[in-house]
């Protein structure tokens, strides 16, 4: 059984349903309610609270003595009261009047009829018959038949229940609502009960989160669930697994394909960040799939859907983030990943921007990249790459290693002279050899880049010359380990991945 929790305070209140369903407190009430809490607004006085809720004042203050015991008898903003159960009154749930509610408006919502609603209000009949926005009205739960409905033992129940919910209930997404709210499945922060066209069917499908707010780290346990509708009632069509954070992201036709899709995330925090996945589903040939790859979890992420590139169709998935707040993770820059479906087939990952550093380690990163895909450019972004992080002085030690800068920009003209031979450039690679030799006699990397360049002029082959300097590496880890950790947000270097062996044209 689900329960709010409220800082330190465990707040019970009794049986709006059969079942037990809790509500949440603070310091400015009492412990208990026999009914329903609300809190104060601007404007609000006890008079104006008693009449909105069809209660004398006296009512009202007997319900709330520690509220009515202030000596001027002030009500405070976000103070909360208890709206006490009306005599009579076992089980249904309170609503709120909004612009353009009448008895026969709500009436119909609520499948009731307006003489129940007025008999179970009495107080709240007016001579106009007028009803304000802001009052509260009680739907009986026997004139909604929820009876033998109650909460949800488990997150892996609420699926099923609000199913049950909803087709008691004629679909009515507000008893829906209001019957999580009250069972803790849903809080003021988190849980979702949203219509969601998803299959094209005359009555809308149901995206439903609901929470434990007991469990999670920062963030509360919960489950998606999508409600469809047939001419036997409402059952869950899908169902996620058990999340942290879950946070409905997009509802429709994404990626114009004509297909519906549904987006959501999760979120999982430690100590040093919180890291956010975003999901996506498209619902084709009769069924959900899965509409994008793995991949699109980040750290401290900004989640948004924008039309934004020429070669996706529709909005483009859009995640901004990735630093991590520990000294361990290495040195970062904040990156955009921009995911597009190109003519409507599933999200893959189509861009990816750093922000600008001076940091030389991610210089070299980005000149490794480019040398891993350099047969779509002939190398020459890799080889303009490297020799700015060889050249460029307002480039920086960022880690804490020793003689970063000297380490980081031998190996970079290593590695600078295999994009030129790759790209067909020997001569080229022969001076960046030689440069090498000149300016870091000492290092490591003036070696290594020996034992490739013999064994790359002799075979003019890429994976000869990599096994010569990987076995070289093997035997003699100091070439390798300088560069091994740069943080655990960065990847690893070891002997097999010090040679540069790039994917086939």
């Amino acid at each position: 059984m689900m329960k709010t929790v409220a800082g330190l305070l465990l707040v019970l209140i009794s049986l709006v349903f059969p079942g037990v369903f809790t509500a949440e407190g603070s310091d400015l009430h009492q412990e208990t309610c026999d009914g329903e809490w609300y809190v104060v607004q601007l404007g609000d006085s006890w008079s104006r609270i008693a009449e909105r809720a069809g209660h004398t004042v006296t009512e009202l203050k007997e319900s709330n003595p520690v509220a009515a015991g202030h000596p001027q008898g002030w009500l405070f903003v976000g103070q909360q009261l208890c709206i006490p159960r009306r005599d009579g009154e076992s089980s249904g749930i309170w609503i709120t009047v909004r612009r353009g509610d009448s008895w026969s408006v709500l009436a119909a919502r609520y499948g009731v009829s307006v003489w129940a609603l007025q008999s179970a209000n009495p107080n709240m009949v007016r001579p106009s018959h007028v009803l304000r926005p802001g009052d509260k009205i009680w739907i009986p739960a026997s004139a909604i038949n929820l009876t033998d409905v109650v909460c949800p033992e488990s997150l892996e129940d609420l699926p099923a229940v609000s199913a049950k919910v909803l087709t008691k209930s004629g679909g009515v997404l507000e008893i829906l609502r209001s019957f999580l709210v009250q069972c803790g499945a849903i809080t003021a922060d988190t849980g979702t009960v949203e219509a969601a066209p998803l299959r094209g069917n005359e009555t809308p499908e149901v995206v439903v989160i609901g929470v434990d707010p007991t469990t999670g780290n920062g963030s509360p346990v919960g489950v998606l669930a999508v409600l469809g509708a047939d001419e036997t009632g409402w059952r869950a069509i899908f169902q996620s697994g058990v999340a942290a954070g879950l946070t409905l992201q997009q509802v429709g036709d994404i990626n114009q394909d004509g297909h519906d899709n549904l987006s959501w995330s999760d979120t999982t925090c430690s100590a040093e960040a919180c890291f956010t996945t975003v999901h996506l589903l498209s619902f084709v040939d009769g069924e959900f799939q899965e509409w994008i790859g793995d991949g699109t979890t980040m750290a401290e992420a900004t989640v948004a859907f924008q039309d934004v590139g020429e070669d996706g169709t529709g909005q483009e998935l859009i995640l901004t983030g990735g630093i991590i707040d520990s000294l361990w993770a290495g040195p970062q820059r904040a990156v955009t990943n921009t995911w597009a479906s190109l003519a409507g087939d599933p999200y893959i990952l189509t861009g990816r921007e750093y922000s600008d550093s001076y940091c030389l380690y991610h210089h070299i990163r980005d000149a490794n990249d480019w040398l891993w895909g350099g047969w779509a450019d002939n190398f020459e972004k890799a080889i303009a790459s490297y020799r700015t992080a060889v050249d460029d002085p307002a480039l920086v030690a960022c880690w804490i290693w020793p003689r970063e800068v000297e380490v980081l920009r031998a190996f970079g003209l290593y590695r600078l002279a295999a994009a030129h031979a790759y790209a067909g450039q020997m001569d080229l690679a022969a001076q960046v050899v030689t440069e090498l030799h000149q300016r870091y006699p000492e290092s490591n990397y003036s070696q290594l880049a020996s034992i490739w360049w013999l064994a790359y002029e002799m075979t003019g082959d890429d994976t000869a010359a990599c096994a010569a300097i990987t076995a070289y590496a093997r035997k003699h880890p100091d070439v390798w380990q300088p560069l091994a950790n740069f943080g655990y947000a960065n990847p690893a270097l070891s002997a097999e991945l010090i040679c540069p062996v790039v994917p086939e044209e």
